[in-house]
């Protein structure tokens, strides 16, 4: 029984690391990372604009895809605020970074961005992939926020309605200091059917404070099995258990 048993497992785990098929994604490994700060050009940090690579040093907000991990853009939505990605002139902890990091040696983060700071992949074709379910980590630093400090998350699918993946604040839904606790955390989309061409993410965060930081990681599309498969490996494990009996007997 434990031979059978055994090998029923290993056939399992082999099927299962064949059906979880990455399809693409990114960890922010390719742009390269820094511990550094952002500054904004004036006067357009008070204004909703497109965030540009600034060189000298500061993170990478916008990146091409050049053949590996899929490129993103990043804008900024003011809100009223006077500093916005400046802060009296010495900017602000946002793009990608080396400070912390769930896989490799980088991650985007999101601090203290007084307005909304959208990070957006490039659109993902799937048509081809079958079903596909996207995943990505996120980290909230241990902090106190305000009513304001809010973090969500969308997917666009074929230029559809964006659909929710997370969506918290510090006043109504979850409180986002239950989730500040410098613990990574998946988010895992609704399996996307077969039938869709292209997905789209966005991601944005509304902080106002220095203290008041998230990461993000390991942003994934992975094809998963259709219900065919699963009925064909429960079949073979059905059919193990049948031959094992009668050996009993």
């Amino acid at each position: 029984m434990k031979h059978l048993i055994f090998s029923l497992l290993v056939v399992l785990g082999l099927s299962v690391n064949s059906w979880a098929q990455f399809v693409t994604g990114t960890g922010f490994e390719d742009p390269g990372g820094v511990n550094a700060r952002y500054i904004d050009g004036t006067p357009e940090h008070l204004t909703d604009h497109a965030l540009d690579n600034h060189g000298g040093g500061q993170p990478i907000v916008d990146f091409t895809d050049v053949g590996g991990e899929i490129g993103f853009g990043s804008f900024f939505t003011e809100t009223g605020s006077t500093a916005g990605l400046r802060d009296a002139g010495t900017g602000d902890f946002i793009g990608v970074s080396t400070a912390d990091a769930r896989t490799g040696s980088n991650s985007f983060r999101f601090s203290d961005p007084d307005g909304i700071l959208t990070l957006t992949p490039d659109a993902i074709d799937i048509s081809g992939e079958g079903a596909v379910r996207l995943t990505f980590w996120y980290l909230i630093k241990n902090a106190t926020f305000e009513s304001t400090d809010r973090f969500f998350a969308n997917i666009t699918v074929d230029g559809g309605t964006p659909t929710s993946l997370i969506d918290v604040q510090n006043s109504g839904g979850t409180d986002i200091e239950a989730l500040a606790d410098d613990t990574w955390r998946q988010i895992i989309s609704p399996i996307i059917s077969a039938s869709a061409n292209s997905v789209v993410l966005d991601f944005n965060v509304q902080f106002n404070s220095v203290s008041e930081t998230l990461f993000l990681d390991d942003i994934e599309v992975n094809a998963i099995p259709e219900p065919a498969t699963y009925a064909l490996i429960l079949g073979g494990l059905a059919i193990g258990v049948v031959i094992w009996k009668r050996r009993r007997s």
